[in-house]
This record gives C-alpha cells, structure tokens and sequence, in this order.
C-alpha cells in the first residue's frame, strides 16, 4: 500500500499541484515510513466521562504538554503513535490532533484530521 501512496504524491505533483506538500508517508518514531491514515488509531479509554467530545478534547488538552514545532510554517518530520504520545504526555500540534481524532473515533464519533498553515500575524 505504502508504494501506491509513494506514487499517488508523485502524481499529484505532476498533475495538480508541484509546490503543495503532502502529508502521506512521514516517519514515525522508529524512523520508519507509515501511511498516515493508518497512524490515527481507533482507542476506547476505559473512562466513560471521556465518550463525549468535550470532555475528550479537554482531557487531550489538559494532559498533554504542548510542544512547538521546530520549525512552525513546516510540517513535522516524525508523526509518533497516538500510544506513544499518551506515553510522553508531550506532542505538538499534529501529535495532539492524531491523538484526539484516535479518540473520538473509539468512541464512534466521525473525526478527521486535517492540515494547513496561516500567516503569521494569526
């Protein structure tokens, strides 16, 4: 599956856009390539005041240290296991949108993650 992602960002280059940078297959923290819809990983924690997005999302945010991207205007070069960042209790942006996303859809909530940049004065 990995190389018909690999080539899919080929084409899409070629035939759409040269300079739109796709999230498909980064590193993840064994430094191996991993499509990135197989990193958002269905989890059901065994608390039940976590089944409600709310409640999800302000656990997620309570729990996890915020970390900066290096480099903000730049996507990741590692995206770690939702386990993984649960584990650190530390992720940056993306980290914490996986983790989230992995959440709500354990809890059977239709949640995608999704990337973009803005300016800087926002």
């Amino acid at each position: 599956m990995l190389e018909h992602v690999l080539e899919y960002k080929q084409q899409f280059k070629v035939i759409y856009d040269p300079n739109r940078k796709l999230l498909l297959a980064p590193l993840n923290e064994s430094g191996k390539r991993k499509f990135i819809c197989t990193t958002v990983r269905p989890t059901k924690l065994p608390y039940t005041e976590l089944y409600e997005w709310d409640k999800c999302a302000k656990f997620v945010s309570d729990f996890l240290e915020y970390e900066e991207l290096s480099v903000p205007d730049k996507l990741p070069k590692i995206i770690p296991s939702p386990s993984n960042v649960l584990h650190w209790q530390a992720g940056d942006s993306f980290d914490f949108a996986i983790v989230l996303c992995s959440l709500l859809v354990g809890c059977g909530y239709d949640a995608y993650c999704v990337y973009g940049t803005a300016p800087r004065d926002i």
